[in-house]
């Protein structure tokens, strides 16, 4: 019976969907949810896969529910990748 609560205002859910969208025009696999909801400023808990560095999510916090994954072939790609934004 767990419920996702709204966003922290108006402007997340819309914001949130445009990050979601651009990352699939790049090449990311949507998993589940990435809608917004009916009313209010919900957006569904949503799962991207394969998410290429390109995308703006790779780059900026969504402040939402939206978790990314991509693949990594060695140790050294994964701290590098974690070491590429300045956010740690």
């Amino acid at each position: 019976d767990t419920r996702m609560g709204p966003l922290a205002n108006a402007r997340r859910p819309a914001a949130i969907g445009a990050l979601v969208e651009d990352a699939k025009a790049k090449g990311a696999r949507l998993l589940a949810g990435g809608e917004r909801g009916d009313s209010g400023f919900f957006f569904q808990p949503t799962l991207l896969a394969d998410v290429p560095n390109e995308a703006e999510i790779m780059k900026e916090e969504p402040f939402g529910p939206v978790a990314v994954t991509r693949p990594f072939d060695t140790f050294d790609e994964v701290i590098e990748q974690a070491n590429r934004l300045p956010y740690g």
